[in-house]
């Protein structure tokens, strides 16, 4: 099972969702999930999506196109409770199988929907997958947001609204580095960051460890 993840269709504007979670950094965290998720697999058949709470395409894989077939059942079934009926089971339409999983921000908002699209395939074990893809994305949200907090506490004078997701990450990094006093050990954990990761993250940031011990 196998989906190609370039070209995206669409991206919707660049509005903020959710506190300072922009689309941008939504679709980044759920590209990566999604391309994780359904890379060790064959199946030509398997389509994905991101999509607005009502149904409204915010990126497309290549396999599918507008209009989405999903937009007009989401948009009646616009309640919370509607919503976690369709979560919780397979729906099929003329077209295709279709599995959605809710991605939230803080305050368990709602903020987007992730959708696995199957012409072949009526399976729990696709249900399954895509509600462990919008767990990964709840929690590098969950994370990211900390992060933020972090930097921001140390950079207040910078709107968050102007710092991108490199920025950030930067920031955080060197924060990390700080409160660690240069440990890579302790500085992986408290990031949530593979060791060999933080490695590279530190040589594409220029970020010298030996300063802050």
């Amino acid at each position: 099972m196998s989906v190609d993840l370039l070209p995206s269709v669409v991206l919707s504007d660049s509005e903020e969702l959710e506190n300072t979670i922009s689309s941008e950094l939504l679709l980044y965290f759920s590209r990566q999930a999604i391309e994780n998720a359904l890379a060790p697999t064959n199946d030509q058949t398997i389509n994905a999506a991101l999509i607005s709470p009502d149904g409204e395409p915010i990126w497309l894989s290549e396999g599918l196109a507008k209009p989405f077939a999903m937009t007009p059942i989401l948009s009646t079934n616009c309640t919370t409770e509607a919503q976690f009926r369709l979560f919780s089971q397979s729906i099929k339409l003329p077209d295709a199988f279709y599995y959605l999983a809710p991605v939230f921000c803080e305050h368990r908002n709602v903020i987007a929907i992730v959708a696995f699209v199957s012409q072949t395939v009526d399976s729990t074990i696709l249900l399954a997958l895509v509600h462990s893809v919008s767990r990964e994305i709840n929690e590098k949200i969950k994370h990211h947001l900390y992060l933020q907090r972090l930097v921001f506490e140390n950079h207040s004078n910078i709107p968050p609204r102007e710092l991108n997701i490199q920025e950030v990450e930067k920031a955080a990094i060197i924060e990390a580095a700080k409160v660690c006093h240069g440990k890579i050990q302790e500085m992986y954990q408290v990031l949530n960051m593979g060791r060999t990761t933080l490695w590279r993250k530190l040589k594409q940031y220029e970020i010298n460890i030996k300063e802050y011990k």
